[in-house]
């Protein structure tokens, strides 16, 4: 947090903040195991946000309709 201007002290005050007040934290990233419906390179990053979203029991907020998995949640206007 260099950037920010932020001692050792204050960055792990503000990550505790951080890891309370969002809707999920994940301390680890799995290895990459995607689904067999992220058939390309576009649909990579959605197979792997996916199968960390559903290996910590959440959701993945997506404004992409395309992602045709059980943990996605389609956000947005609905089409």
């Amino acid at each position: 947090m260099q950037v920010f201007g932020y001692s050792l002290h204050q960055a792990t005050g503000a990550l505790k903040v951080m890891k309370q007040s969002a809707g999920g934290f994940v301390g680890v990233a799995p290895s990459p195991q995607l689904p067999a419906w992220s058939v390309n390179a576009s649909r990579t990053s959605d197979g792997y946000l996916a199968q960390i979203a559903r290996e910590n029991d959440m959701r993945l907020a997506t404004f992409d309709a395309g992602i045709k998995d059980a943990v996605a949640e389609l956000i947005g206007p609905k089409a």
